[in-house]
């Protein structure tokens, strides 16, 4: 950041030259007037390559404009991850005789799952496609997670078959083949909807 008689922002990558346009911002929203930035030159650069944000919206719906803004907001600090925790269920859920009525919630809608989505909230591809275009405008990653084999409320109560016989109903059977080819089948068809490099897919907790 180099400040004589005009502004100049030098970085080796766009993503670099953008964060360099929130200092100047962050440092004219210092000056009452807004109007001037100090004479001088500043080299910055993070401490750590990834600096990240976790939201669960499996427990609470977020819409899309709402993830925007925290992207946002998220650029304003030059944070760049932002993990979605896709899906979850309400604490205990699985472990009660009504395991089939407990709060549980995946907030992925394809026509491929009808049904598996939450009714008080989901996303299309096309929602994720509107979050992933806002997203690189302002250089965060978007990171889903999936979460299983525990938390999986939503996926037993879709697949009660999938459920295990003898832990919480939360969890699903591993020695079930066939929950491998459901859960091959959820990958295949929502990883492709992101852009990040990587996916979560949970695996915390399970009994």
């Amino acid at each position: 950041l180099d400040v004589s008689d005009f502004v100049a922002i030098r970085a080796q990558t766009r993503i670099g030259v953008f964060y360099g346009t929130r200092t100047a911002l962050q440092i004219l929203l210092q000056d009452p007037a807004r109007a001037s930035i100090v004479k001088g030159v500043a080299r910055d650069y993070p401490k750590y390559q990834e600096r990240g944000f976790m939201l669960d919206v499996g427990r609470k719906f977020f819409t899309i404009k709402a993830l925007e803004g925290y992207v946002k907001l998220m650029a304003w600090y030059k944070m760049n991850d932002f993990h979605l925790h896709l899906n979850d269920n309400e604490i205990g859920g699985g472990d009660s005789p009504d395991w089939m009525n407990k709060y549980a919630a995946f907030r992925l809608n394809s026509p491929r799952f009808p049904g598996l989505a939450a009714q008080d909230g989901s996303y299309t591809r096309q929602d994720i496609q509107e979050l992933e275009g806002v997203a690189k405008k302002y250089a965060v990653t978007i990171t889903p997670e999936i979460d299983a084999p525990a938390h999986a409320l939503a996926f037993t109560q879709y697949r009660p078959d999938l459920a295990s016989p003898q832990y919480s109903k939360e969890m699903l059977d591993l020695d079930n083949s066939a929950t491998y080819t459901f859960l091959n089948a959820i990958w295949d068809e929502f990883l492709p909807w992101f852009d990040a490099p990587q996916v979560d897919i949970g695996a915390d907790e399970y009994a």
